[in-house]
C-alpha cells in the first residue's frame, strides 16, 4: 500500500503530461500563421543561414520596425525547424509542444517540495490553463516558451546549490550563468531572473541577518546572473546598433504623465481576469483598442488604480508576515514588470505574456482550492476535477482558431473587426489561393477603416494587376505612395509596373527609390539590373546585380542573371560558381540544369 501511495505522483504527473499532448494535439498539424511569413518563411536568416554567429548579430524581426527586440536563440530554432522540415509546421509546433511539456516537468520539480500537498493540482492548472493557447500553439509564441523553459531551468540549478558541497557547486555554477543568458537571448523576460530567485529566496522565511547570509552563501550563484546579463547585454547592444528601422511606437507613447498610472492599474487587473476566467479569449489587437484612449473611459481606470494601491498595502503587509499567498502574489507581479509599459512596448497586453506568471498563480490557485477543501472536504475532488475538466475543454477550443491560417484571421476579424490589419492579413491568403474577389472585398474592408493604409492599398494594386486592371493597379500603388511616402515596397511595385509597360525611366527612379528606402531587400537591386540590361546596360547590370548578391547571396534570381552574363562573357570560371552555389539553394532546379549544360565540358 505504501508503494502505491508513493508510486502516486508520478503516475498522476505522466497522465497530466499526457492530457496537455492531449489539449494541444489538434494544432499539431496547424498552418504557419501571419507572424511566422516574416519570420520563417520570408526571413533570409532561417531559410540561408550562414554561420551560427550571423543568429547574434541580428534584429529579431526582419524587414520591419523592431531594435527593441533581440532573440537570435528563437531565430537559431526557427533555422533548426527549417533544416528539418521546410515548410512543414508539424516539427514546429511539436518543438513548441516540448518545450511546454519540459516547463510543466520543471515546474513540478521546482515547487514540489515547498507546497507537496498542492503540486499536483498546481501543475495540472499549469499545463492546461487557456490562457497559454496563444503561446503553445502559435509558432512565434516560443519566445516565452523557450525563455521560461531556461528560467525554471535556471531555478531547478540555483536549488540545487543548498547543500551542495564546493566541489559541487562550481559545477552548477557554469549551469546558471548559460540558464540565465539563453533565457535572456530568447526573450527580454530572462532579465527577471536575478529578481524571482532574490524574492523567493528572502520568501522562504529568511529575516535580517538570516537573509544576507543567505546571499552571502549564495554570492557566486548570484554574480553568475550577473556575468549573464552583462553578456547579455554586449551581445545585444552590438545587434542592435547602428543604423536601421525605428522601433514601434509604444501603446503608451502620447499619454501624459497622470494617465499611465491609470491604464497601466486597469491592464494588471486585465491580466488577473484572464487569470480567473479565461473565457472570451483574443488577439492582441483587441486589447490595444479595447484600452485605447479614445475608447476607453476614464472612471475604469480610477477605480482600478485605487483598488490596485489597496491590493499593494495589504500585500505589504501580508508579506511583513511571510504570507504564502503574497509571496506569490509578488512573484506573479514581478514576472508582469517587462508587459507593464515601465518600459515601452508597442501592444497593450497579450495573453502569451501571462506564461510565466500563470506558474505562480497556479500555485496560488491551488493552495485556495487546498483551502476549500480542508473546510468541505467533500467537495474538494469534485471542485478541481470541473475546472480542469473545464481547462482542458477550453483549451481544445481555444485550439481551434490557431490550426489554419484563415480561420485565425477570421476569428480576429469576428473580435476585433476595427483592426485593419486583420483584413489585409486575411486578404493575403485569398490571394496566395488566388481567390482574388474575396481578397478585394478584405481589402476595400482595411481600407473603408483607414483609406490612407499603404499595405493595403499596395495589396489591393496587385489584385487588379493578377485580375488585369493595370491602370487601377498603377493607381492604386500612386495612392500608396500619396499615403505612405517612404513605404518601400509602393515604390518597388510600381516600379515592376513601370517595367511592364516598358517605361524604363520610370521605373529606375522608382526602384532606386525603393532602395534607398530598403537597403536590405534584394530584389530592387536585382530588378535595376534587369532595367540596366533591356537598355543594354551589362556593366551597370552586373553592378546591380552584384549589388543584389551583397545583400543576400543566396538570391536566386541575381545568381541565374549573373550567371548568365558571366555565360555570355565566357568567364566560365566565374559562372561556375555562382551556378553552384545557386545549386545550394535550389538543387533541382531546371533553369540552372540549362545554364550548367551551356558550360564547355
Amino acid at each position: 500500500m505504501k508503494n502505491k501511495i508513493k508510486n502516486k505522483p508520478p503516475v498522476i504527473l505522466g497522465l497530466i503530461l499526457a492530457l496537455t499532448v492531449l489539449a494541444y494535439y489538434p494544432v499539431l498539424r496547424g498552418e504557419l500563421l501571419g507572424d511566422e511569413s516574416l519570420l520563417i518563411l520570408n526571413n533570409p536568416q532561417v531559410r540561408y543561414p550562414e554561420g551560427a554567429g550571423d543568429f547574434f548579430r541580428e534584429q529579431f524581426w526582419p524587414g520591419k520596425p523592431g531594435d527593441i527586440y533581440y532573440r537570435p536563440l528563437v531565430i537559431m530554432s526557427y533555422a533548426l525547424n527549417w533544416k528539418l522540415g521546410r515548410e512543414n509546421p508539424l516539427g514546429y509546433h511539436l518543438f513548441n509542444l516540448f518545450f511546454h511539456l519540459g516547463s510543466v516537468l520543471l515546474f513540478y520539480l521546482i515547487f514540489r517540495k515547498s507546497h507537496p500537498a498542492a503540486i499536483l493540482t498546481a501543475t495540472s492548472i499549469f499545463a492546461l490553463h487557456p490562457v497559454l493557447t496563444e503561446a503553445v500553439s502559435k509558432i512565434s509564441g516560443r519566445t516565452d516558451l523557450m525563455s521560461v523553459f531556461f528560467i525554471l531551468l535556471c531555478w531547478r540549478l540555483w536549488q540545487r546549490l543548498e547543500n551542495r558541497t564546493a566541489s559541487g557547486k562550481i559545477v552548477v555554477y557554469p549551469g546558471i550563468f548559460l540558464c540565465a543568458l539563453l533565457s535572456m537571448l530568447c526573450k527580454e523576460i530572462g532579465i527577471l531572473i536575478p529578481l524571482l530567485l532574490l524574492a523567493n529566496d528572502w520568501g522562504q522565511g529568511l529575516k535580517g541577518e538570516k537573509f544576507i547570509a543567505a546571499i552571502r552563501r549564495r554570492m557566486f550563484g548570484y554574480l553568475s546572473l550577473a556575468a549573464a546579463l552583462a553578456a547579455y547585454l554586449l551581445l545585444r547592444t552590438r545587434a542592435l546598433s547602428g543604423a536601421g528601422l525605428a522601433a514601434e511606437e509604444s501603446f503608451l507613447a502620447g499619454s501624459s504623465v497622470w494617465q499611465r498610472p491609470l491604464m497601466i492599474s486597469r491592464m494588471v487587473w486585465e491580466y488577473a481576469r484572464l487569470e480567473l476566467f479565461p473565457i472570451l479569449l483574443s488577439p492582441d489587437y483587441f486589447y490595444t483598442h479595447k484600452f485605447s484612449f479614445a475608447s476607453y473611459p476614464l472612471w475604469p481606470g480610477a477605480l482600478s488604480l485605487i483598488l490596485g494601491i489597496g491590493f499593494l498595502v495589504l500585500l505589504i503587509a501580508k508579506l511583513r508576515e511571510r504570507n504564502q499567498f503574497a509571496r506569490l502574489g509578488l512573484l506573479w507581479m514581478i514576472a508582469l514588470l517587462p508587459v507593464l509599459h515601465l518600459i515601452p512596448i508597442p501592444p497593450a497586453l497579450a495573453e502569451r505574456f501571462l506564461y510565466l506568471p500563470t506558474a505562480f498563480f497556479a500555485l496560488g490557485f491551488s493552495l485556495l482550492l487546498l483551502k476549500a477543501t480542508e473546510a468541505y472536504p467533500k467537495t474538494g475532488a469534485i471542485s478541481r476535477g470541473a475546472i480542469l475538466t473545464c481547462f482542458l475543454t477550453l483549451t481544445l477550443f481555444n485550439n481551434q482558431s490557431y490550426q489554419t491560417r484563415r480561420g485565425n484571421f477570421q476569428n480576429a476579424i469576428t473580435k476585433v473587426p476595427e483592426e485593419k490589419v486583420f483584413h489585409n492579413l486575411l486578404a493575403l491568403d485569398y490571394m496566395d489561393h488566388k481567390y482574388y474577389p474575396l481578397a478585394e472585398k478584405q481589402l476595400l474592408w482595411a481600407l473603408n477603416l483607414d483609406p490612407y493604409y499603404p499595405e493595403a492599398l499596395v495589396n489591393l494594386g496587385i489584385v487588379k494587376y493578377k485580375t488585369g486592371d493595370r491602370e487601377a493597379e498603377m493607381a492604386l500603388y500612386q495612392q500608396a505612395i500619396q499615403a505612405g511616402p517612404d513605404f518601400a515596397a509602393a515604390h518597388f511595385n510600381l516600379g515592376v509596373a513601370w517595367i511592364g509597360l516598358r517605361k524604363m525611366d520610370q521605373a529606375q527612379l522608382e526602384l532606386e527609390k525603393a532602395f534607398q528606402l530598403d537597403p536590405l531587400n534584394p530584389a530592387a537591386p536585382f530588378w535595376l539590373g534587369r532595367v540596366a540590361l533591356s537598355l543594354n546596360q551589362t556593366s551597370q547590370a552586373k553592378r546591380w546585380f552584384d549589388a543584389s548578391l551583397r545583400i543576400a547571396d543566396w538570391y536566386l534570381p541575381a545568381l541565374k542573371y549573373r550567371a548568365r552574363i558571366a555565360i555570355s562573357e565566357e568567364d566560365f570560371a566565374l559562372a561556375n560558381s555562382l551556378i553552384q552555389r545557386a545549386e545550394k539553394f535550389s538543387p533541382r532546379d531546371p533553369e540552372l540544369v540549362r545554364l550548367r549544360d551551356s558550360l564547355p565540358r
